[in-house]
């Protein structure tokens, strides 16, 4: 008789813990072969010799890739390891450029270890928390990255595993090495002027916003009275410096264009402005045009709604047909129709007069 599925796995688990004592201390030892946070069925039948695992592998591959998606992470292994792992690596990279200047951050006296608690305390200091993780994530992380034997300490070296960039790779294994501090020195002068950058483009940007809140009351109606009054979504450099200029605005304009043109196409929107307004007037219409799609499906409206979906939605809305609804009719309307998307900034993207 073939083994239970979710026995093998149970199974698998017991022996990693085991032999590792943690999930993430045997995902980066012995599973992650080439560091990108998912097994190909390859390395893990590899993972599967080196743990001792002696079951039916590919029953245990099915059991664990109920996504069909022909690979494996860490999350379907353990659910609270793959989270922390994640997140944590999301956060040394979007709050630190990598796992170097995670370090360098919380390890600023140079002692090169540090212990439990000063790594947890560390990184929740430094916006782990604000980036969705917990303490209980960090000491995951911690218990995973330790050397063996478990030290009670961890090095920057034990960081290896996640770091992207060959230098910092070689950076974090050889610290002494004088062609690498020379290397890291000029490393250190190009980041001090990114930042120093990033400060003036934050700046740039905080002072557009708090101009366009002083005249138009919210940037949502700022955007849709002043900038994008065609409903392009997207505008270009000269059309906004053109609006900024009209407008009176006297701050640095090509700073501003590079704060809200970070990906560099030439064009900004919304969400590159006011990113909570954006991303929810996004989701208003996506379920909009969802719900009258699924209308015309079941021959409930005329498939000429298809091309005007949220004027159909405000018809819904409009009940008492006086072409316009104030706030608390809108919330209570949206709300009955099922949107989930937050409800103030599209009714003031709708409220062009702020009426």
């Amino acid at each position: 008789m073939a083994d239970d599925p979710s026995s093998l796995l149970e199974q698998f688990r017991r022996i990693v813990k085991k032999k590792y004592g943690n999930f993430i201390s045997a995902w980066r030892q012995d599973m992650d072969e080439d560091g990108d946070m998912e097994l190909s069925f390859k390395e893990f039948c590899h993972a599967c010799t080196k743990v001792s695992f002696d079951g039916d592998v590919l029953a245990l591959w099915k059991e664990m890739d109920k996504d069909g998606d022909s690979g494996i992470s860490l999350v379907e292994i353990d659910r609270d390891s793959g989270e922390a792992l994640i997140r944590f690596k999301e956060f040394c990279y979007e709050e630190f450029g990598g796992p170097v200047g995670m370090w360098e951050t919380i390890d600023p006296k140079k002692t090169t270890r540090v212990s439990r608690a000063h790594f947890v305390s560390g990184v929740m200091a430094h916006g782990f928390g604000e980036a969705g993780g917990t303490e209980h994530m960090a000491s995951l992380v911690f218990d995973g990255f330790q050397g063996e034997g478990s030290t009670g300490y961890v090095t920057l070296s034990n960081f290896i595993f996640i770091e992207e960039n060959p230098f910092k790779r070689r950076l974090m294994l050889n610290p002494e090495d004088p062609s690498v501090l020379k290397a890291a020195k000029l490393r250190k002068a190009k980041e001090a002027r990114s930042a120093r950058e990033l400060k003036k483009m934050r700046a740039a940007k905080a002072e557009f916003r708090d101009f366009l809140q002083s005249k138009f009351g919210n940037l949502v109606r700022a955007w849709r009275r002043a900038i994008d009054v065609n409903g392009d979504i997207l505008v270009t450099k000269a059309r906004l410096c053109q609006v900024a200029r009209q407008l009176g605005f006297r701050g640095d304009l090509r700073t501003l264009w590079r704060a809200v043109d970070r990906d560099e196409s030439g064009y900004t929107s919304l969400e590159e402005i006011d990113f909570p307004s954006g991303q929810a007037i996004a989701q208003f219409r996506a379920e909009g045009v969802e719900m009258v799609e699924h209308r015309i499906r079941y021959n409930h409206v005329p498939v000429e709604w298809r091309q005007k979906p949220m004027q159909y939605i405000f018809s819904l809305m409009d009940e008492k047909n006086l072409r316009k609804v104030t706030m608390a009719e809108f919330f209570r309307a949206s709300k009955r129709l099922g949107f989930t998307c937050p409800l103030r900034p599209v009714f003031h993207g709708l409220d062009l007069m702020g009426a």
